[in-house]
């Protein structure tokens, strides 16, 4: 696997070959599986409860612990990933990254 990292001021980039795309969903599955085999539980604003596991997370809290696991299970790999960065050039704004 050749993950090439090309910093950049505010942020890294992660550049893949076509064979890495296969890998980083393999593992973003496999993170997937794990994050709802730990049976996270959701209660939502006005107290409802939620059957344990994934479902009910919005996308991004969902990505989110999904690629925390990611960064658990494979330190070296997926440390530069993130599921969501502010960029101060846009103060308060909130943008999908990398």
């Amino acid at each position: 696997m050749k993950f090439v990292r090309r910093h950049e001021p505010g942020h890294v980039t992660l550049v893949t070959h076509e064979s890495d795309l296969a890998t980083f969903v393999a593992h973003f599955a496999k993170a997937l599986k794990a994050v709802d085999g730990s049976r996270p539980h959701y209660v939502s604003r006005p107290g409802r409860a939620y059957r344990p596991g994934i479902g009910p997370f919005a996308e991004d809290v969902a990505v989110d612990l999904i690629t925390r696991e990611m960064k658990t299970a494979r330190p070296k790999l997926y440390d530069a990933i993130s599921c969501q960065v502010y960029r101060p050039r846009f103060t308060g704004h909130r943008v999908d990254s990398n």
